[in-house]
């Protein structure tokens, strides 16, 4: 035998209060339903020529959503492609840094030898031409470090300016992105 109890009908009212009220909301809503597939669907919205569809509002919205990240993501890869350009520049600015800090050893090096070279010989007008062609080579080799000084000076000076355009230019295209965005917002 089974332990669940016998069914039997239940004693008490089926349509209370509440069960009224329900009823009669679901009653007006079925009056709605049965209005609009009698009448169409304009009748009950209120649709007309004058007040067209949201829809085409709606879709020009998308439409402008979908421009906007199209230029937020051109913006994103321009970004990305001048950071990079950025981070090469400054890895090549710090070579040419690297350089130049050689060369100046360098300069200095051979400007002390050639100073000690110059003390320590006294020119007199009878002195052997060896040692005035040692000078003038000496003198020569000094000249063209100087002037390889000079170049690398000026490409440095160059990079930077290379270095400031671009960050310049990055931080146009930022503020012009988030120009773009939030007054497209």
């Amino acid at each position: 035998m089974s332990t669940h109890e016998q069914a039997a009908p239940v004693r008490i009212r089926f349509f209370t209060k509440g069960t009224s009220i329900l009823a009669a909301i679901a009653g007006v809503g079925w009056m709605v339903y049965l209005y609009r597939i009698i009448f169409g669907l304009g009748s009950v919205t209120n649709l007309n020529n004058q007040y067209p569809v949201v829809s085409e509002q709606v879709d020009l919205e998308v439409k402008n959503f979908k421009a906007l990240q199209s230029r937020v993501v051109s913006a994103r890869i321009e970004s990305n492609r001048l950071s990079t350009e950025i981070g090469f520049l400054k890895e090549e600015h710090q070579k040419l840094l690297d350089l130049v800090e050689g060369k100046h050893l360098l300069l200095d090096d051979l400007f002390r030898r050639f100073t000690a070279l110059r003390s320590s010989f006294e020119f007199v007008s009878g002195e052997t031409g060896f040692a005035q062609d040692l000078m003038t080579n000496v003198e020569g080799l000094l000249n063209k470090a100087l002037m390889q000084k000079k170049l690398l000076n000026e490409k440095i000076t160059s990079s930077e300016e290379s270095m400031e355009k671009l960050l310049s230019e990055f931080d146009g295209i930022v503020r012009k992105g988030k120009t773009e965005f939030y007054r497209s917002i």
